[in-house]
């Protein structure tokens, strides 16, 4: 097993955002982690995005808005443990030796009057 390390990290502020969907709230913490970490997003061999309620896709619409486009990318759907089972995802890419860089993420907006935004 490959070791595995964590380059950066990136948090988004809690609070109420509303009209802000979940896709631009990861967007924003995604964007904030490329540049603590001067990572670009060439060196970036697989991509992991959790949400339970943000729609399918997540992952792709927040990686490919920051550049990520081309290697693969996965939307991970596990009720409250949908971020953490992203980084899980991860972690087990690079100690498998399929990847040397990854993003995982999780995101969602539970702010009230979102509901007909997701559900309509």
């Amino acid at each position: 097993m490959s070791p595995v390390y964590v380059a950066g990290a990136a948090v988004h502020s809690f609070g109420k955002h509303l009209g802000v969907n979940a896709a631009e709230l990861g967007y924003r913490a995604v964007q904030e982690l490329l540049a603590t970490t001067g990572i670009s997003p060439e060196q970036v061999d697989a991509g992991y995005g959790g949400s339970t309620y943000a729609g399918s896709l997540l992952a792709q619409r927040v990686l490919q808005r920051v550049g990520v486009s081309g290697p693969p990318v996965y939307t991970v759907e596990n009720a409250c443990a949908s971020g953490a089972s992203a980084v899980h995802l991860g972690w087990q890419a690079i100690a498998g030796g399929f990847a040397d860089c990854v993003i995982a993420f999780g995101t969602e907006n539970l702010s009230p009057g979102l509901e007909v935004e997701l559900f309509p």
